[in-house]
C-alpha cells in the first residue's frame, strides 16, 4: 500500500470516530448541545454532611448521561478525550459546595475527585 493511501485511510477513520463521538448518544465522550461546564446536575450541592444523598444523586444523574463510567473506573479506553473529563470534572465542581470546591479544585480526573469525597465524607 501507497503511504499516501495509508494516511487518507487513517484520516478517514480518524474522521468516522470523531463523528461517533457528536452523534451516538451510547457513546460515552457523547456531549448533548446543552451539557456546558456550569450545568449544575444535582442539588442540593455536597455541603460535608449529605455526602451518600449528593453521591447517590450525582451517580444517577450520571448514569442517565451514560457518563458514571468516568467514575467507576469502568472506563478502559486509554486515550480520554480530555474535553469530556473536563466536562466531568466541572459537573461534579458545580455540585459541591464552595468551600469543600476549594479543596478538590487542582485533581485533575474526575475519578480521583471523586474517590477523595468518598474517602472524606462516606
Amino acid at each position: 500500500m501507497h503511504p499516501l493511501q495509508f494516511l487518507f485511510l487513517l484520516l478517514k477513520m480518524v474522521n468516522q470516530s470523531f463523528k461517533d463521538y457528536i452523534v451516538n448518544l451510547s457513546n460515552p465522550y457523547f456531549l448533548h448541545s446543552n451539557e456546558n461546564p456550569t450545568l449544575i446536575l444535582v442539588s442540593p450541592p455536597l455541603n460535608g454532611n449529605n455526602y451518600y444523598s449528593w453521591s447517590r444523586a450525582m451517580k444517577l444523574d450520571l448514569q442517565s448521561k451514560n457518563k458514571l463510567k468516568f467514575i467507576d473506573k469502568s472506563l478502559t479506553q486509554q486515550s480520554l478525550v480530555i474535553l469530556v473529563g473536563h466536562m466531568m470534572l466541572s459537573w461534579l465542581q458545580h455540585s459541591i459546595d464552595e468551600s469543600i470546591v476549594k479543596s478538590i479544585l487542582w485533581i485533575d480526573k474526575a475519578v480521583e475527585t471523586w474517590i477523595d469525597l468518598h474517602d472524606r465524607y462516606s
